[in-house]
């Protein structure tokens, strides 16, 4: 089985991979210093390896201060989900993994 990467958003490469992007992009918005981030970044990597046609990306809200902003980022961690780049769907907290990946299938197929 070929391992998906999970895309770290940057300021550089926000347009070209979230708002340009045509189809599914999971944001797992987080900083090192929150602990359900820390809790919650391998059950976002797993599922990035389980569900197959959508892009699972990160942005490190410390690093990535201007995009969190327009994004609305008030909470963390914050799950934000994209369809060609409109959101669709968000959620917050940390969570099991069958609870994230129910809310991200339930997002997906809602907007399908």
């Amino acid at each position: 089985m070929v391992r998906k990467m999970v895309l770290s958003i940057t300021s550089n490469n926000y347009e070209k991979e979230v708002m340009n992007y045509n189809g599914f992009v999971v944001i797992d918005c987080w900083a090192p210093w929150c602990a359900p981030c820390r809790m919650s970044s391998p059950v976002f990597e797993e599922l990035s390896q389980e569900i197959e046609g959508i892009k699972f990306a990160k942005l490190n809200v410390d690093e990535e201060g201007l995009i969190a902003q327009a994004n609305r980022i008030v909470s963390i961690p914050t799950f934000i989900i994209f369809k060609n780049g409109v959101e669709v769907g968000r959620f917050v907290g940390a969570m099991p993994k069958e609870l994230m990946k129910q809310k991200i299938m339930e997002v997906v197929e809602n907007n399908e």
